[in-house]
């Protein structure tokens, strides 16, 4: 009687087992239908040029591409600046105006300093045609006014 009551159970078991997988939820022996299309909705919206400006605030530290020294020539104040903090310069181009007061009244000073020379060269070769000064100091005359000439010269060219 056992065995009958063991051979009842286990076909039972075994028949309930077959009942709940072959009366699953699977579409095993379906075929889907591909045809269907779903509806989407689109809004549109016409593009138009608009400024957009948005602002981060972070922490760090700005390095420069190029890193440029700068010196002048001269010393002086400033009067104008010719470019903005943060433009692009190429080579030689003026970035500011220096007040050159200082260097003006240089090259009037050394300007009259090599007039004086000149006119005092001119004279020393007049008497020194007469013989009476030595050629030293005519010579010394004629050097004075080529050293002012050439300082002249060289405060023109700066200014």
């Amino acid at each position: 009687m056992k065995k009958i009551i063991s051979l009842l159970i286990f076909g039972l078991t075994l028949s309930v087992l077959l009942l709940t997988v072959s009366c699953g939820d699977s579409e095993g022996g379906k075929q889907k239908n591909n045809n269907s299309e779903s509806t989407v909705y689109v809004k549109t919206v016409k593009l138009k040029s608009e400024s957009f400006v948005d602002y981060i605030s972070l922490l760090g530290v700005a390095k420069a591409f190029y890193h440029s020294n700068l010196s002048s020539e001269e010393g002086g104040k400033i009067k104008e600046f010719l470019k903005n903090k943060g433009s692009f310069v190429r080579k030689d181009e003026v970035i500011l105006v220096l007040g050159n007061e200082v260097l003006k009244s240089n090259m009037d000073a050394a300007k009259a300093h090599y007039d004086m020379a000149e006119n005092n060269f001119l004279r020393q070769e007049q008497i020194y045609k007469e013989n009476v000064i030595s050629e030293l100091q005519f010579l010394n005359s004629k050097y004075e006014r080529d050293a002012a000439k050439a300082n002249y010269e060289l405060i023109k060219a700066r200014y």
